[in-house]
């Protein structure tokens, strides 16, 4: 039984994961604007730029803030060439709606599983740049069912293993529990996965919220962090699969 639906990532998803990897540039590498960029920090000058490039604004957002900056060491050329990539990106964002798409996150509803009588492994994934998070219920023998964590930074051993591992999500307190990393899959292109399991869809549904961040760590080593947004339309539509109880 597949806890994962059995679907090929689309080769979208691997380009954007390596074209974002800049995105997420830490406020230390940003730093060395500070001596050029007028009084403006260094965070508040990335999230400005970020601002003007979600905004489709790139002609006065970095160009305008760059223009004329020359680096003056090794680190800064290196956060001068993030940004280029970041613009590089945003274009093929605009010529690319399937980009666009991993860029600005969406839904999928779906049966994880083929054969599946009605309201059975219903499942709804969340896909961005950042990876995949999945719910999916399991048959009418047991009302629980998975919450899965797909993403670049995740092992991806040569056979399943079951770890300790932290979770630790908007509204609730950082949980400690067993979890499963799946075995490398070819298909996932590069991808792993962590599975919880959920003893209760119905309970899970019940604790969805419209905005959550996660994030996961193993051994200290924080492995995965993504957010989902539409939530609350994302529960409905999975009540809606849900056989009834």
């Amino acid at each position: 039984m597949p806890l994962f639906p059995t679907r090929k990532f689309a080769p979208a998803l691997c380009l954007a994961l390596v074209l974002v990897a800049s995105l997420g540039v830490p406020s230390a590498r940003a730093q060395g604007y500070n001596e050029t960029m007028s009084a403006i920090s260094a965070q508040g000058f990335y999230d400005d730029v970020q601002r003007r490039i979600s905004a489709g604004t790139t002609r006065d957002g970095p160009t305008y803030y760059l223009s004329g900056y020359e680096p003056e060491t090794p680190e800064q050329q290196a956060a001068l060439e993030a940004y280029q990539r970041d613009l590089e990106f945003m274009r093929l964002l605009r010529e690319d709606p399937e980009l666009a798409r991993y860029a600005n996150g969406w839904w999928e509803f779906y049966q994880a599983r083929e054969p599946a009588e009605p309201g059975e492994y219903c499942a709804a994934s969340y896909r961005s740049h950042e990876g995949v998070i999945t719910l999916t219920g399991h048959d009418k023998s047991w009302d629980g069912g998975m919450l899965l964590f797909t993403g670049a930074r995740i092992a991806r051993p040569t056979a399943v293993e079951q770890v300790s591992a932290t979770l630790s999500q908007t509204g609730d307190p950082p949980a400690t529990v067993q979890v499963f990393i799946f075995s490398d899959d070819p298909a996932m292109e590069g991808l792993g996965t962590i599975g919880f399991a959920v003893p209760s869809i119905p309970d899970a549904l019940r604790g969805m919220i419209d905005t959550s961040e996660f994030a996961i760590a193993i051994e200290g080593q924080e492995v995965f962090r993504m957010s989902w947004k539409d939530g609350i339309a994302a529960r409905n539509a999975l009540r809606r699969c849900l056989r009834p109880r």
